[in-house]
């Protein structure tokens, strides 16, 4: 009995000298590895389109660690945001995409569409450079059957974003052709065969107004946008000769109700003022 006792003294002797160096291993183990960082916010200012967007937008950004901070709504202008702009938390990045509505009252007796986007759009450039924000300007589609040359908005964005050295991404050339001219249905990309989308060949992208989106539509621009917001670089692309901006041009605007389809999958936010629109300057 001795014998068996003197053995079983020493497991437990060996068992409690295992668990003190065990401790003190952790005890001195460097500290756990950090949590992630907190994501990154992306203000986003837009229009109808921006709405029917926004689920797949955030969604994708939400993979990057980014969540988006909502500044859209059906027939809003930039001007219409300008004061939610100035009183907002400072995003770490700033997108900008109308696709140039001239409804709401910040609009009105200003001039040409050209005038009112130039002045609003320079403003916000300087808003957010002032304020160490970059900004990435993105273009948003035309009716179908214009050609991204008749993209006046588009050709604003670019210019602003050329005078004030920010970012400009035609984003919209992913609901093109390949005469770059918008399409009710073009040829399928791999993800949309993967996902069932296609019909001998081609994807429908566009809502019956033909000047909406369908989700298929909605996904492509979110991904291009996704894109070009996590980019490191700016990107100034020419969308080919356009009416010129110093005269009345053609007012190309995106009006009438939503047509989003149904709701795309949900994600992070980070404030905002989704659906609404803002105080006008």
């Amino acid at each position: 009995m001795r014998g068996a006792s003197g053995q079983i003294g020493r497991i437990v002797r060996i068992a409690a000298l295992l668990f003190a160096v065990a401790f003190v291993a952790a005890a001195c183990d460097p500290d756990p590895a950090p949590p992630p960082p907190p994501p990154k916010v992306v203000a986003v200012y837009g229009d109808s389109l921006m709405v029917q967007t926004a689920d797949y937008f955030g969604f994708f950004l939400g993979l990057h660690n980014y969540v988006m901070q909502d500044h859209f709504a059906g027939g809003a202008a930039a001007c219409d945001y300008l004061n939610d702009m100035r009183t907002s938390p400072l995003p770490d990045i700033a997108v900008i995409s109308f696709s140039g509505n001239m409804l709401t009252p910040c609009t009105q007796n200003r001039g040409t569409q050209a005038d009112v986007y130039t002045a609003d759009y320079s403003e916000m450039a300087q808003f957010f450079i002032q304020h160490g924000v970059p900004v990435k300007f993105m273009s948003a589609p035309t009716p179908v059957g214009l050609t991204e040359a008749d993209n006046l908005v588009a050709r604003v964005e670019a210019t602003v974003a050329s005078t004030f050295h920010v970012g400009y991404y035609n984003a919209a050339d992913v609901l093109t052709d390949e005469n770059h001219v918008y399409r009710f249905y073009v040829a399928c990309n791999q993800l949309e065969i993967t996902a069932g989308d296609c019909f001998l060949g081609i994807v429908v992208i566009r809502a019956d107004d033909m000047r909406h989106l369908r989700p298929t539509g909605a996904r492509r621009w979110a991904l291009r946008m996704v894109d070009a917001t996590i980019s490191p670089f700016f990107e100034y692309q020419d969308v080919g000769i356009g009416p010129d901006l110093s005269g009345p041009g053609a007012a190309i605007s995106v009006n009438g109700a939503d047509d989003a389809g149904p709701p795309g999958p949900t994600y992070p936010h980070g404030g905002g003022h989704r659906g609404q629109v803002g105080a006008n300057s």
